[in-house]
């Protein structure tokens, strides 16, 4: 299962809660991953985008939390060490993100101060459109490889064991 990866490397980080949100396949995302300590929540609007998604996970999160990270199912070379960099460099105020030759990827860690923002987006609108709209500060993190900007769009691109 193509989410294994983003959890394994949430799983080997500094993150200290992981929620995975699922959609139209949760019943067998939970049965195959369901043995690993994350919280799942079901996106029942999961139809209506990304943006739905994030909603969801934003609405799961505990009140003293300081920020969330926003990893993406689809990118199975994002690895602990990535994830690790944004906690790391995160202050508390604003977003970190990493990029690799001038180009920003995922994931992104945003700050509590960015959750009303993210709860607008609508469709398949990520949280990258946000901050290509803001004059806000981004801490801008450099990653060693551009596996913060492959993503899987054909089958043929899932890596192999």
């Amino acid at each position: 299962v193509l989410a294994a990866y983003a959890i394994d490397a949430a799983l080997g980080s500094m993150a200290q809660e992981i929620h995975i949100v699922t959609g139209h396949e949760n019943d067998r995302l939970a049965s195959t991953l369901g043995n690993r300590p994350v919280n799942f929540v079901h996106n029942e609007n999961y139809r209506m985008g990304i943006g739905s998604s994030i909603h969801c996970v934003i609405n799961t999160l505990p009140p003293d939390i300081d920020g969330v990270i926003l990893c993406l199912a689809d990118m199975p070379w994002v690895r602990s060490d990535h994830l690790n960099a944004l906690i790391s460099q995160f202050t508390g105020n604003t977003v970190c993100a990493l990029y690799f030759e001038r180009q920003r990827g995922h994931p992104i860690l945003f700050p509590k101060s960015w959750f009303s923002r993210l709860m607008t987006l609508q469709g398949d609108c990520g949280a990258q459109s946000l901050l290509r709209e803001t004059t806000e500060t981004v801490t801008m993190i450099p990653a060693l490889d551009d596996a913060v900007l492959r993503d899987i769009d054909h089958l043929e691109d899932f890596p192999r064991n």
